[in-house]
Order: C-alpha cells, then sequence, then structure tokens
C-alpha cells in the first residue's frame, strides 16, 4: 500500500541529549555549516547511512554526539511523515504526540509490547513508551516508531 501521504508537518524531537557536530570533528565553519544542511535533508535511512558514510570518509569515525544528530533528524522526518508533531524524553521513556490520533494503529502497537506502550486519547492525544533495559530513549523511539510506520503500512491506515 505504501506509506500515506505525508503530512507537512514538522515534528520536534527533544530526547534530553547532545546531539551537534563538534568543532573538533569538523574545524571549518562553512564545512560545518554544510554538514548540518545535509543532515537536515535526511527523509529516510539511506539519507542518513549516504550522509554518515560521507562523514566518516572525510572526517573519520563519528562522535557519539554526531551519530545522534543523524538519529535524531531520522526520526524527525519519519515522525513528520506520519504526523507526530513532537518526540520528547520524559522522566520514564519517550512521549510521542501525534497530530492526529490513530488509535487502532497505535493499539495494535501496544499489542506488539506488552505494558511499554500507554496512550491517551483525549483532548491532547499522547503516546508514551517505556525503555527496555538498558534501552536508549533514542533507541526506543526508533523502534516505536519503526514498528508503528510498518504497522499503518500493513493495514493501509493513514496516521
Amino acid at each position: 500500500m505504501g506509506r500515506p501521504e505525508p503530512l507537512s508537518l514538522d515534528t520536534e524531537v527533544d530526547l534530553g541529549m547532545d546531539a551537534y557536530i563538534p568543532e573538533k570533528y569538523i574545524s571549518g565553519s562553512a564545512q560545518r555549516i554544510d554538514a548540518y544542511r545535509k543532515i537536515s535533508l535526511i527523509t529516510n535511512k539511506d539519507d542518513m547511512y549516504d550522509v554518515a558514510d560521507e562523514f566518516i570518509d572525510r572526517y573519520g569515525d563519528m562522535p557519539k554526539v554526531t551519530d545522534n544528530l543523524l538519529r535524531i533528524s531520522l526520526l524527525r522526518a519519519l515522525g513528520s511523515e506520519v504526523g507526530i508533531s513532537k518526540i520528547t524524553a520524559q522522566t520514564r521513556g519517550v512521549l510521542f504526540t501525534p497530530a492526529k490520533m490513530n488509535a487502532s494503529a497505535w493499539s495494535a502497537l501496544a499489542a506488539r509490547n506488552n505494558g511499554r506502550i500507554l496512550f491517551s486519547t483525549g483532548i491532547s492525544p499522547s503516546v508514551s513508551c517505556k525503555p527496555l533495559k538498558n534501552e536508549s530513549n533514542l533507541d526506543c523511539a526508533e523502534k516505536m516508531l519503526k514498528e508503528y510506520i510498518q504497522i499503518v503500512n500493513e493495514n493501509g491506515w493513514n496516521s
């Protein structure tokens, strides 16, 4: 069925972690600005891998904070594609704030994840995800968003 039409939504991602390009990694300000531009154009996993490969080829192994930046950029793009307005860290996990709640898709995701997913369909719909032991909020957000997209696509639901 393919993915639903993009909602032209700018997803805000704040997972409470450092995500940037250190000056020690890319010292020239013009090169760093160009690198940020490339990161901002990430729309899928292939784009992210292409940017990562280019950075590694040109500048060496990426620092963790730069890897975080690439992964967060991908989260932002995928979240936008399926109508998530915010992905934020909370005390015990990650909070997804959909622009429009697809209760069927989130229910299916909750059923697959044995108590890790809680959602509210009230005035301000939200979905929270509890990370597994030793799983970062970023890992949790990536995994849940990937599964959510898979469920939406499998069922032909618009988010």
